[in-house]
This record gives structure tokens, C-alpha cells and sequence, in this order.
């Protein structure tokens, strides 16, 4: 399971990496250097007895091993080195990772304790600040915790809220002791019989409720007295008991890899995608901008002048070619609109971001691919062919219909011609029947030709709106919203993998 787990981690930070919290990051690389080393160390259950000056917790080391490895004294600091006492071969890979120097080798008291390397620290409250953050490297390290309190001092907020308020997610691994539990029975036995005697049951009753207000419900409570050995046995069989398991090891490291899930998820930001209607609305914004609109409508008044020249009797002929007007490179205050255009798109899409994932993709996509979109909007304007624009084939059906009439009255003055030479009878009533045919004629033919030009220019107009958008469009999409798109998928692959481990370390 930790293996997996520590797999998703790996994943997660392959994608995730650069992206997050600087400390949380570190944080994570860390561990998952660690777990890798802890793992190949072997299964050996360490034990850190940790305590405050006079806990006795030296004391107890000795008891529980069975030696006087462990220098005590009374009310002074002693510990300056965390040592480490070792009941069977000394595993010199584990220690060398732990960092502990200073190494002891015992027979185990009791079966089971094989695998156990007991670890006296320094006192967490010495007045030495290296033996503190000695204290503190090695809290964050160890498989197993074993707290020392005693009767003065198992109240003391620095015990509670420097050490085991914080450990609350790792209270699987977590047990307390308090020691000199004679001296709340003025030097009588502690036990009275398999029962604690009532004055210790109470001071341990207010201790539980002390750890369940830290966070530390069912963490176990032993009471002993080091110097006669009262409730050190019940204390060994529970650490054998634990080291058997071969487990404590591995449920360390999945309280840090909770920890950890919990701390990324909170600064995860949440898996979005990017709305169809900001992409549509980011590309009509920069059309705009690169003076799409404003070429259209150029194209299209342009092809409606040439139409009307067409349209005149002598203007211009039918090979003439129409001037399309050049495109006009945008101005500064185009190319601010399309980057206010680009801005707001890139801050909305990117706004479910984790904070520094957030900041790091703004600066990126704005200073590097936004930066190119002016340039690259123009060029591919410059590139789109309206070659077919200069002779429209709606100008072919304005020719025809122009050349109507002509061929018409020809024809009419043909026949009137030969009625009245060859003909018989009256022609004038037959005459001004045609005469006024053709004027109507006429009339509807110009109509006619107006109406064709004028859907002849629109639909140029049109088609290179299309046109020259589809340009603008992909170059938005190839530089702007496939760089967005891309930060969001390595986003969400990231929530993906840190989603797998969460369920994996709620499984185990």
C-alpha cells in the first residue's frame, strides 16, 4: 500500500512540481526520498523515547533494555546525543539515515523485541536549542513515539502543544507513559494488583482527557516506576507486540502521506475546464481587435463600387479588375484591446489554479505566447487568399442580364423592321404594345441587376469575415487556449494522482 501510495506521490509531483507551495513541495520530495531509503532499510521497528528534563525518561530506556546504556541524572539534562540501543544486530543503513550516531547493542528482555531499536532523545525542553532541534528532526522520522511525562509535568503546554497536538494525524503511532507514578503514591506500589492504584488512575484519567483534547483519542497510557520496574514489563510486550506487527514503520509513513494529501489538497485549487463561450468570446475580442470586421465591410463596399461601374453603359469593362483594399496592420489601441481580450480570458481560466500554479501560468502564457499573438494574428490575415474576390461570379449574371435588353431590343427592331417592309396590314398599336414591354423590361432588368450586386457584395463581405476569422481564431487557439488548456489537463492530472492516493491511503 505504501508503495503505491508513495507511487502516486511520485505522479503527482511529475506534474505538479514547480507548481505548488515552495515549503510544501520540498516537503513532499523529501519524504518521498525518505519513504524510498526507510523502505530498503528494512522493517525494524525504532522507538524514541521523548521527554522533558526529569520525565526519566533515560530512566526508562535503561529499563525497558535491561542496561545502563542510557546516562541518567535527576534534574539535569544528560541526553546531549539521541542514542540508540539496538536488540539484535545494529542495522547501520537505518541508523545512518535516522542520523544517529551514537549506537548500543543489548539482548532482547523480552521475545518479540528482535526487531526493536529503542532511541533515547535529548529532552525536548533543554535549554540547548541543538538538543531541541535534534528533539524535533528526529520526532519527524522515527516509527514509533514513545512519550515520557511525569506527575509535575504531564500538563505542560509545551509538551501538548509543541509535540503532540501536531503529531493528532499520527496518533496510530503515538504512545505516553507517565513515569514516577510512585511519587502520587507517596512510594507505595503503583499497581495494586492488575489495577492501577486510584491515585494513578486519576492522574491518568486527566491525562486522557488532555490527549483527547489534543487530537490523540486511544492513544495507549502506561504508568511505570523506571527505578523498581513497575509497568515496564506491560510496556515491553506492548512494544514487541508492535514491532511483531512489523507495521509501525509503515504506518508512520502513511500518516505523513495523509498529512501531507491533506495539506496539497487544501492548496489544490479545484479541476476545472475551459467554457465554450470564453473561448468564443476571447476569439471574437481579437477578431475585432485585428480589424476583421472593418476589412469585411472595406471587401464588401468594394465589390459593390465595381458592380455599379459595371452597371453603366460604357463604365469601365468586364475585365477590369477590382482593387481589394490591403490589409491594415493594427494599431496600438487595437493590440491593447486584444490583450485586455487576452488577459481576462487567461485570468479566468486560470483562476481555479492552486496560488503559485495560478501566478506562474498568468506570467507564462501572458509574457510568452500573448506576446506573439499581434504578430502572428497579422501575418496569417496577410496570408489569407481573396484572390477570388476581384471578380465575383455574381458579376457574371449582372453581365448577362445587362446584355438582355440589348439582344431583345435587336430582336424586336428586326421584326419591326420587316413588318414594315415585307409585312401587311397596321403595325403601330403592335409597335407601341412592344415599345412599352421593353420599357417594363428594362426597369426590371435594372432591378434585377441591382438586387444581384448587392447580394453579390454582401456574400463577399461575408466570406472574407469567415475567412480572415478563421485565420485570427487559430492562431488564438494555437497560442492562447491550447497554453491555457494546457496548464488545466497537468492540473487535473495532478488532482487525479493526488485523488489515487488519497483512496489508497484510506484503504490501508
Amino acid at each position: 500500500m505504501i508503495e503505491e501510495a508513495l507511487g502516486g506521490l511520485e505522479a503527482y509531483l511529475a506534474v505538479a512540481g514547480g507548481h505548488i507551495d515552495e515549503a510544501t513541495e520540498a516537503r513532499a520530495q523529501e519524504l518521498l526520498r525518505f519513504a524510498d531509503q526507510r523502505l530498503r532499510a528494512g522493517a525494524q521497528t525504532v522507538v524514541a523515547l521523548a521527554g522533558a528534563t526529569g520525565s526519566g525518561k533515560s530512566s526508562l530506556t535503561n529499563a525497558i533494555s535491561g542496561t545502563q546504556h542510557a546516562r541518567v541524572a535527576a534534574r539535569r539534562p544528560t541526553t546531549s546525543s539521541p542514542l540508540a540501543v539496538s536488540f539484535s544486530a545494529t542495522n547501520a543503513p537505518l541508523l545512518d539515515l535516522l542520523g544517529i550516531a551514537t549506537r548500543r547493542e543489548a539482548a532482547p528482555p523480552l521475545s518479540g523485541m528482535e526487531e526493536v531499536v529503542l532511541v533515547d532523545l535529548p529532552d525536548h525542553d533543554s535549554t540547548q536549542r541543538a538538543h531541541r532541534e535534534e528533539v524535533d528532526r528526529l520526532v519527524r522520522l522515527v516509527d514509533q513515539f514513545v512519550f515520557v511525562v511525569d506527575p509535575q509535568k504531564y500538563a505542560d503546554n509545551a509538551l501538548h502543544a509543541g509535540y503532540l497536538r501536531p503529531l493528532a494525524g499520527h496518533r496510530e503511532v503515538i504512545t505516553v507513559v507517565l513515569n514516577h507514578a510512585d511519587e502520587l503514591t507517596g512510594g507505595e506500589p503503583i499497581l495494586d494488583g492488575d489495577e492501577l492504584d486510584s491515585r494513578v488512575g486519576d492522574v491518568v484519567a486527566h491525562l486522557r482527557t488532555l490527549l483527547d483534547a489534543d487530537g490523540l483519542a486511544g492513544v495507549p497510557i502506561f504508568a511505570t516506576n523506571a527505578s523498581t520496574g513497575e509497568g515496564v514489563d506491560l510496556l515491553r510486550r506492548w512494544l514487541a507486540r508492535i514491532a511483531t506487527r512489523k507495521a509501525a514503520m509503515r504506518e508512520r509513513l502513511a500518516a505523513d502521506l495523509r498529512g501531507l494529501v491533506a495539506d496539497l489538497e487544501r492548496e489544490g485549487g479545484r479541476a476545472e475546464g475551459l467554457h465554450e463561450s470564453a473561448i468564443v468570446e476571447l476569439k471574437r475580442d481579437v477578431a475585432a481587435a485585428a480589424g476583421v470586421p472593418r476589412m469585411a465591410q472595406a471587401v464588401r463596399r468594394a465589390v459593390q463600387r465595381r458592380g455599379a461601374m459595371l452597371q453603366r453603359i460604357g463604365g469601365g469593362t468586364p475585365d477590369e479588375h477590382l482593387a481589394l483594399p490591403s490589409h491594415r496592420v493594427a494599431g496600438a489601441g487595437d493590440d491593447a484591446r486584444a490583450g485586455q481580450a487576452v488577459r481576462r480570458f487567461v485570468t479566468e481560466a486560470t483562476d481555479c489554479l492552486p496560488p503559485r500554479w495560478r501566478e506562474e501560468a498568468r506570467r507564462g502564457i501572458l509574457q510568452g505566447p500573448a506576446k506573439r499573438l499581434p504578430a502572428a494574428v497579422d501575418q496569417a490575415m496577410r496570408d489569407v487568399d481573396l484572390s477570388d474576390m476581384e471578380a465575383p461570379v455574381g458579376w457574371g449574371l449582372v453581365r448577362l442580364v445587362k446584355w438582355m435588353p440589348i439582344v431583345a431590343a435587336l430582336g424586336i427592331a428586326g421584326w419591326v423592321a420587316y413588318q414594315i417592309f415585307w409585312g401587311a396590314g397596321s403595325v403601330g398599336l403592335q409597335i407601341v404594345t412592344i415599345l412599352g414591354a421593353s420599357l417594363a423590361a428594362l426597369v426590371v432588368v435594372s432591378l434585377l441587376g441591382d438586387g444581384i450586386l448587392r447580394l453579390t457584395a454582401r456574400k463577399a463581405g461575408r466570406t472574407t469575415g469567415r475567412r480572415l476569422t478563421s485565420a485570427v481564431d487559430e492562431q488564438v487557439e494555437r497560442l492562447i487556449v491550447d497554453a491555457v488548456q494546457q496548464e488545466l489537463e497537468a492540473h487535473v492530472a495532478a488532482e487525479s494522482a493526488l485523488g489515487r492516493m488519497a483512496g489508497i491511503l484510506a484503504r490501508g
